[in-house]
């Protein structure tokens, strides 16, 4: 991604040149992605909060962090991945042995694949092997 200081051939919208209104944060924010391909900068930001695993309480590897984000944020990162996902799905990008995280494509269904092929292998008198990590 492009910082704001990079140089460009197109002219600077002026919104650019001064501070974000709540008001006008939807619009901006619009005009930014689509002209700029820009991330804006006040998305970036998450408050990281320590939580406890288990243990002693004074000892710092028995916490993980946890990253709170702006309701903002979430729905900007929805919008986009859902734009980014009906892209790839409508270009037939996706490989058809990729099961995890997509809609209609479990885990278990990547089972039963494997069991299909397992057993065709077989019958054609071929040897498989498999790792699992």
């Amino acid at each position: 991604m492009q910082s704001l200081e990079t140089k460009s051939s197109r002219p600077r919208p002026k919104f650019f040149e001064t501070e974000t209104r709540p008001e006008t944060f939807e619009t901006e924010t619009k005009s930014r992605d689509s002209i700029t391909g820009i991330y804006p900068q006040s998305l970036k930001c998450a408050e990281v909060v320590p939580i406890h695993k288990g243990g002693q309480k004074d000892v710092r590897t028995n916490y993980r962090p946890i990253s709170l984000l702006s309701p903002i944020n979430k729905i900007f990162e929805k919008i986009i991945y859902n734009r980014l996902y009906s892209y790839i799905a409508q270009n037939k990008m996706f490989s058809t042995d990729q099961y995890g995280f997509r809609s209609e494509m479990s885990t278990s269904l990547a089972v039963y694949d494997m069991h299909e092929n397992l057993l065709q292998s077989a019958k054609d008198g071929l040897t498989t092997c498999a790792v699992f990590l």
